[in-house]
């Protein structure tokens, strides 16, 4: 009995031990499942993902759970995945389906058959998390042997977005492939990406590699055709059909690469490189050759050869450029080579560059056959020094037959400028010399501290740094031509430049000259000349002064008869003979004044123009001859331009043919195809705005106006307030005296003006009176109103239409008695009046040099039944020499008439005719 109580006892033991471990598996397949059926509850789940957030998070690195859904942990839902750094998001998941294979998941290993997921934005590149100063060299690398095993046997993302554009454009693409990652074995992965704004094109994408890195293999590959967004890239608007290859093989120390890049007749690129993943370091060979630049506007031809080799850890480069017939919108070359052999680009750069080029040009119009040469031809070479000495370049560059754009030098000419300079750890050296023929010359030189902060690539000009420069130069002035030939105008004479330079980058501080000797100026438009043009500008550590700038005009034109006559009181010989304000000797401009040099207060400045007795416009329809000051003062901010001019002289001459005016026709275009937004009207400077002036212009007589019958003399009282973007010009011209020669006939001119009353834009009003007086009528001629549309009105005692007035005052008898001869020269009189050319303009047009030379019919001299053709041409006023011929018999008479003084006037006839060959000399005086 004793025996049995004694065995039973380990039973009772064992009995136990495996009741509890019963009760206790039991107690964790309940526990477990009341946790797997907690967590399939909606607080469960999001309890799980806040534990989940709080578990992958590091300070550097944050990772955010959404919702999650579906039954745990075989079919899960995930609604978003946010990863981002201490900058915010940079990648987030959105709608991710996962379903997992329940029995790989007891094995504790993650088999998902499928991953689908809705979309997924890519925004920017996460930021690196700050390095560890523990001074521990021995850092593990992170491995894909760190991440648990994986496999997915299908991945599917719907839509990935980068939300930045590249390759010119927001991407939008779909994905499918599958990915796993192995502890023993590593990741691989199997895709294929297709864009989403196009259909038929796939780039695939396979990549192993092994657990510990230490073996890498990609392949990528893609075939465009035409219009493809790679292709695009390269050449936008204009992609061609593209074919891109690129295979990695190798250790991560060493992958050896193939790339090829080809897209026909414009870009073929091909390389062989083994690269340093570990230090990003290259190796190998890279050719590339342009059919055509992958650029808008761009043309040439051209090859690239490039080898890397790595030496003591430091990265070297042998490159070589070639182009031909290269054409941009900056410059064209014919041919140009570039050669560089640098060693140690990432850490302290050093070596060799090699610039050749030859026949440069500026683009030009393509209807130009001027090509704008730029230069013959130009050498180069930068030496970059650094690691064992003080880091540092020397450059030195010439250019032969160069040609300073817009300027005007012969191909022929010697041209040769010389560029050579030194970068130092702390210095800056420049200098330039250029030669060249009619006297060009250039040196300057420039010396100022600098920095090298972080290598050659980056450099600083401290505030406080000294500066040393210099510059002489000598310049002939019709260098300028080329650039004034635009404007019909040519410039001429000799600038001498010598400036210094101190101070320091901060405050500057410049001194020095120019000085122009010989100078000759001409304007075709104005007729403006000006000769003996000399000129002093000083430059001093704050202000700018004009010394002196002064040209001489020449000699007014004298009258081509009766200059010798003199101004006798009381009697009056000819209207361009009143010499008391005859003008016989050159006149003069200068100009004078400085300027400070202070940005802060708008460059406050004092400047005053002098003119004496100044040719400033002599055309052929106005000559003008000025005197008078004008003064400016002020700044950019603010500032006034007052003065006095007086006319001296102002002749001004109707032109035969006036331009009639075309009236435009508002229309209304409708569904115009690709309308712009109407332009804002364009405001004009604010110096102009902030500009007083305060001018007087004024003419006590001499203000001749000639032309188309008319000869009269005028005196002039103008002044012009408001500012410079909207003048005030009140006043205007006012009549001494005139007569107008209408269809053969002398009316007199009286109370006549133009007149400005101060609105803007300025629109002169003219109120001009005519008459003559006949026997048996008296004929008045008005013109009123805007200068830009005058109405013309005639009326007569006793009253009569207008063709009636002109036939009885040009022929004494009613128009109805008219003959058809006569009649047309009516209808010729009306033409005149509506501001038309008369018929016999055409005739005159080329005589205007002569004189005022007037064509019409008359009735012959002493006949009332017999039509002639009338020539005269009147020299003034009060000098005119006429001929009449008759288109009905042979008669013909010369007459000359000159009125000597007022009211008293001479007349010679001559001719034959109805009174035989005569000559008759008649005076004449008028009380």
């Amino acid at each position: 009995m004793k025996e049995q109580k004694t065995r039973s006892l380990p039973v009772r033991i064992i009995r136990r031990v495996i009741k509890y471990a019963v009760r206790l598996v039991l107690a964790v397949i309940i526990l477990s499942a009341v946790i797997l059926a907690t967590i399939q509850t909606p607080p469960g789940k999001r309890l799980l993902a806040r534990a989940l957030t709080r578990i992958a998070s590091t300070p550097e690195t944050t990772i955010r759970f959404g919702r999650i859904s579906g039954i745990l942990p075989f079919r899960v839902r995930l609604s978003e995945l946010r990863l981002g750094d201490p900058e915010g998001d940079w990648m987030v998941i959105e709608d991710s389906r996962v379903r997992l294979d329940p029995f790989e998941l007891l094995s504790l290993r993650l088999h998902a058959t499928s991953v689908t997921v809705e979309r997924v934005t890519w925004y920017r590149i996460p930021e690196a998390g700050e390095e560890d100063d523990s001074g521990d060299e021995e850092q593990s690398s992170f491995t894909p042997a760190e991440i648990p095993s994986l496999t997915v046997d299908r991945l599917t993302v719907k839509k990935a977005t980068a939300a930045e554009s590249l390759v010119g454009r927001r991407v939008e693409v779909s994905l499918e492939g599958e990915v796993s990652n192995s502890v023993s074995l590593g990741p691989r992965a199997q895709l294929r990406l297709a864009p989403l704004w196009r259909e038929g094109e796939v780039m695939t994408v396979s990549a192993n590699s092994a657990a510990d890195l230490s073996r890498l293999e990609v392949e990528l590959k893609l075939d465009e055709a035409g219009g493809g967004e790679l292709g695009g890239f390269f050449f936008p608007g204009d992609p061609g059909p593209l074919a891109f290859r690129f295979r990695a093989e190798g250790p991560w120390e060493g992958v050896k690469t193939e790339l090829s890049l080809g897209l026909p007749d414009r870009l073929e690129v091909k390389g062989d490189l083994t690269l340093d993943l570990s230090r990003i370091l290259l190796e190998g060979e890279l050719t590339a050759s342009v059919g055509r630049p992958p650029f808008p506007g761009w043309a040439g031809r051209g090859d690239l050869s490039a080898r890397f080799t790595v030496e003591d850890g430091g990265q070297n480069l042998s490159a070589r450029i070639e182009g031909r017939d290269l054409a941009c919108p900056i410059i064209g070359l014919e041919r140009f080579r570039v050669e560089a052999e640098l060693a140690d680009l990432f850490r302290a750069v050093r070596g060799e560059v090699n610039l050749q080029a030859a026949a440069a040009s500026l683009p030009t119009p393509e209807d130009d056959p001027d090509p704008g040469d730029l230069f013959g031809e130009v050498t180069g070479r930068l030496v970059l020094h650094n690691g064992g000495r003080a880091p540092g370049a020397d450059l030195e560059l010439q250019i032969r037959g160069y040609t300073i754009p817009g300027l005007l030098l012969q191909p022929g000419e010697i041209r040769v400028l010389d560029l050579t300079g030194r970068l130092g750890a702390d210095r800056l050296e420049l200098t330039v010399q250029g030669t060249g023929e009619r006297g060009f010359r250039l040196e300057s030189r420039l010396s100022a501290a600098s920095r090298l902060p972080a290598g050659l690539f980056s450099v600083e000009f401290p505030e406080d740094g000294d500066l040393k420069g210099s510059l002489s130069a000598g310049i002939d002035l019709s260098f300028l031509n080329n650039y004034l030939a635009l404007t019909r105008q040519t410039l001429g004479g000799r600038a001498e430049i010598e400036f210094g330079l101190g101070g320091t980058w901060s405050r500057p501080v410049p001194r020095g000259r120019i000085a122009i000797s010989g100078g000759e100026y001409q304007n075709l438009n104005t007729g403006t000349v000006l000769h003996d043009l000399t000129g002093r500008l000083e430059v001093e550590e704050d202000r700018l002064v004009l010394e002196e700038l002064t040209a001489r005009t020449p000699r007014p034109s004298r009258p081509l008869f009766f200059s010798w006559t003199r101004f006798i009181p009381g009697i009056r010989f000819t209207p361009l003979a009143d010499q008391d304000r005859e003008i016989t000797k050159s006149g003069r401009i200068s100009l004078t004044g400085s300027t400070r040099l202070s940005p802060a207060e708008g460059y406050p400045s004092s400047y005053t123009l002098l003119l004496e007795d100044a040719l400033l416009a002599d055309m052929e329809l106005v000559t003008a001859i000025v005197a008078g000051k004008i003064e400016f003062q002020g700044s950019l901010k603010e500032s006034r331009l007052a003065g006095k001019l007086r006319l001296r002289r102002l002749e001004g001459r109707i032109p035969t043919r006036v331009a009639s005016s075309v009236p435009e026709i508002e229309v209304t275009e409708i569904n115009k195809p690709g309308e712009e937004a109407p332009r804002p009207p364009t405001r004009p400077e604010p110096f102009l705005e902030k500009m007083a002036l305060d001018l007087k212009l004024t003419a006590p007589n001499n203000v001749v106006v000639q032309g188309r019958g008319l000869d009269s003399e005028w005196k002039a009282d103008i002044s012009v307030s408001g500012t410079a973007a909207a003048p005030e010009i009140r006043g205007g011209l006012t009549l001494l005296s005139g007569i107008f020669i209408f269809m053969g006939e002398e009316m007199t001119l009286g109370d006549c003006t133009v007149m400005m009353d101060g609105e803007y834009p300025p629109v002169p009003q003219l109120k001009i009176n005519a008459r003559i007086v006949k026997p048996d009528i008296v004929m008045d001629l008005q013109v009123v109103g805007p200068v830009t549309k005058p109405e013309v009105l005639i009326s007569s005692q006793p009253p009569y239409p207008n063709d009636e007035i002109l036939a009885r005052l040009l022929f004494g008898r009613p128009a109805s008695q008219l003959s058809g001869l006569q009649a047309l020269q009516i209808a010729n009189g009306l033409r005149t009046l509506q501001g038309q050319a008369g018929f016999f303009d055409l005739l005159t047009s080329w005589t205007s040099f002569l004189g005022n030379i007037q064509v019409d019919f008359t009735d012959l001299e002493g006949t009332e039944d017999q039509t002639a053709v009338r020539v005269r041409w009147s020299l003034s006023r009060n000098f005119y020499i006429e001929n009449q011929r008759s288109i009905e018999s042979p008669n013909n008479l010369f007459l000359a008439r000159w009125e000597i003084i007022r009211n008293f006037q001479l007349r010679v006839q001559s001719g034959y005719g109805i009174l035989g060959d005569s000559a008759f000399l008649h005076w004449q005086m008028d009380y």
